[in-house]
């Protein structure tokens, strides 16, 4: 797989009716760049930036994937369901949107408007602070839009009535992070924040195979990549998945990958989930007592793994 570094793209390329690549514009060169390709996987983010306030960073996030699909023909969907955090920073202005994690709240914390009242009481009474997210941003919302804002148009969240050494213990990057940026020591003042544009949930209409319109293609390869092991100790780094693809290329033809056709997986119910149908299966023909005898081996070796840190443990105990 090559990555092309410093080049934004301005328009997907269709010939026909079909995508046949992009358009882009190569900053470190100056001028434009032209991709070819048979498809085209986007994955350009969200929209939440179209918002003033937003919990993504400057630069990204401001709708360009979703703007370059529509352009060039794919249909939109619920684009006006849009997340928002409860508790975004609202000052200094350079912490603008930078999220108060709702643990906050969780700890015991609570909102107040600018005339101190706990206003949750009337949108919620029995959870209070600890309702689902939309509600509480839209309460929070409701507040500052009816006028009961603070000065940088935010509510009051406040810790300052639990124990200074709780708030530490279980609020410690809350208390770094206003402390750094606003001067707050949120155990002595209370923080301000307001609802965050968080998460965009429309976006492009896809069907359950993420294609965007209808079935462009008959059928779903698949790559037998077993044996390059992904664990937790191993995780997929940038050369596992550099790996993956440069193997791909000598696995195309060989009883290393299959086909599925559309048809076929329609008939799993879109499970995508595939076994190598070449694969040969390795048959175990130890016999009961062979098997036995393996699990008596290791019972012995784990028995005696056991003794030995026993004894280690042993010689370490004071006297």
């Amino acid at each position: 797989m090559k990555f092309a570094d410093d080049v934004f793209i301005t328009r997907i390329l269709k010939k026909n009716g079909k995508v046949i690549g992009a358009l882009g514009i190569d900053f470190k060169k100056k001028g434009s760049v032209v991709f070819q390709s048979k498809c085209i996987i986007l994955a350009g983010g969200g929209y939440s930036r179209v918002y003033s306030v937003s919990s993504s960073r400057d630069f990204e996030n401001y709708g360009e994937g979703v703007a370059l699909a529509y352009d060039a023909g794919a249909e939109l969907a619920d684009m006006e369901m849009v997340q928002f955090h409860p508790s975004g920073m609202v000052w200094p202005k350079k912490a603008i949107g930078i999220l108060a994690t709702e643990a906050i709240r969780g700890e015991g914390g609570m909102l107040f408007n600018v005339n101190n009242d706990r206003f949750l009481e009337l949108y919620d009474p029995e959870r209070m602070e600890l309702g689902p997210r939309d509600e509480v941003a839209r309460a929070i919302y409701n507040e500052i839009a009816s006028g009961r804002g603070t000065k940088h148009g935010g509510v009051w969240l406040d810790v300052t009535h639990l124990p200074r050494e709780r708030v530490l213990k279980r609020l410690p990057k809350m208390h770094q992070q206003f402390k750094e940026l606003a001067g707050v020591d949120i155990t002595k003042e209370r923080m301000e924040v307001a609802p965050t544009a968080h998460y965009s949930m429309g976006g492009v209409k896809t069907d359950l195979l993420f294609f965007t319109k209808g079935e462009p293609t008959e059928q779903i390869w698949y790559y037998d990549l077993s044996d390059i092991k992904v664990t937790k100790k191993k995780p997929l780094t940038l050369d596992k998945f550099d790996e993956f693809f440069r193997l791909l290329p000598e696995r195309a033809d060989s009883e290393r990958s299959w086909t599925e056709t559309i048809e076929q997986i329609k008939a799993k119910n879109y499970d995508l989930k595939a076994v190598n149908p070449n694969r040969k299966e390795v048959k175990d023909e130890r016999t009961p007592a062979e098997v036995l005898d393996i699990i008596e081996a290791k019972g012995k070796e784990v028995a005696e793994a056991i003794a030995r840190l026993r004894e280690l443990i042993g010689n370490q105990r004071a006297p």
